[in-house]
């Protein structure tokens, strides 16, 4: 968030939002914020997964709430137990607004069988 606030280090900053999840992906009390130097109305994705060796994160920028939904569930298909995808153990996906507003989420964990 130091980059935030119009401050004079970062003269180009417009938005920057900040959110630290515990394991259920709910935000820490806290630990969220979000500034916006003019109005957005961009939706972003969030998303995670684990194959069994390494995680893959980031977050897309989508300018329509459409748009977002449709790479949200993009991104759920990875899980469920999906035959394409056999060594996926966790899915977590969620579409926040510019105000850091939670639009939908929802994760997924791999049940071990033994």
């Amino acid at each position: 968030m130091k980059m935030a606030y119009n401050n004079s280090s970062y003269p180009n900053m417009k938005y920057v939002s900040c959110m630290v999840t515990d394991e259920k992906d709910e935000i820490v009390a806290g630990y969220n914020e979000t500034w916006s130097k003019e109005k957005n109305h961009d939706f972003f994705v969030h998303y995670i997964r684990h194959d069994g060796e390494s995680y893959t994160k980031g977050i897309e920028i989508k300018s329509d709430y459409s748009s977002a939904c449709r790479s949200y569930h993009t991104y759920l298909e990875y899980g469920y137990g999906n035959s394409k995808y056999p060594n996926v153990s966790f899915v977590s996906n969620k579409i926040t607004n510019s105000n850091g507003l939670v639009h939908k989420k929802e994760s997924w964990t791999a049940t071990k069988t033994e």
